[in-house]
C-alpha cells in the first residue's frame, strides 16, 4: 500500500517508543462543518491523488444513496422527501438535491460507479443542475456518446 501523505511536505515528525512502537505525529487544525468536526491538513500535505479519490467517493456514495432513497420512495416506504429526510435525519434540501441524481443517464451513472469519470466532473458541478435530456448531459459534463 501506498503513503497517502508524503511525511516530508506534511511536516510530520517520526519518533520510535521504547517498545518499539512508532509515533508520527502531523499539525493539523479542527474546523467545524456543520456539526461535524473536521479535519484540515495543510494545502501540501494532501496529494491530488487522495483529493481526487476523495472527490469521486463522495459522487458515488451520492448516486448509491440517489437511487436507495429513490427505491424508498417508489415502494411507499416513505410518502415524501420531507418524510424520507427526517428518517434519515438529514435536511430535505440536500436530500432533494441528492434524488435528483437518480436523472444521470445510465452509462454516466456507470461511468462514475466504476471511477471513469472525467477530470471535474464533482458532485459540486452537479449541484449547478442535471440537464433533463441525456445527450445533453453528455455535452454538459464531458461524457462520449455511447455506440
Amino acid at each position: 500500500m501506498g503513503k497517502l501523505i508524503d511525511t516530508n511536505q506534511a511536516k510530520a515528525t517520526e519518533s520510535r517508543l521504547p517498545n518499539g512502537g512508532i509515533v508520527i505525529s502531523i499539525p493539523i487544525q479542527m474546523r467545524m462543518r456543520g456539526k461535524r468536526k473536521e479535519i484540515v491538513l495543510p494545502p501540501d500535505a494532501i496529494p491530488d491523488a487522495c483529493e481526487r479519490l476523495s472527490e469521486s467517493e463522495s459522487l458515488v456514495m451520492a448516486l448509491v444513496r440517489a437511487h436507495c432513497w429513490n427505491g424508498l420512495l417508489e415502494n411507499g416506504r416513505f410518502r415524501s422527501i420531507p418524510e424520507l429526510a427526517a428518517a434519515v435525519k438529514l435536511e430535505r434540501s440536500y436530500v432533494s438535491r441528492i434524488l435528483g441524481l437518480v436523472n444521470l443517464a445510465p452509462d454516466i451513472a456507470l461511468a462514475v460507479l466504476n471511477g471513469r469519470e472525467p477530470e471535474g466532473f464533482t458532485l459540486r458541478r452537479l449541484r449547478r443542475g442535471i440537464p433533463v435530456l441525456w445527450e445533453e448531459q453528455r455535452k454538459q459534463f464531458g461524457f462520449p456518446s455511447p455506440n
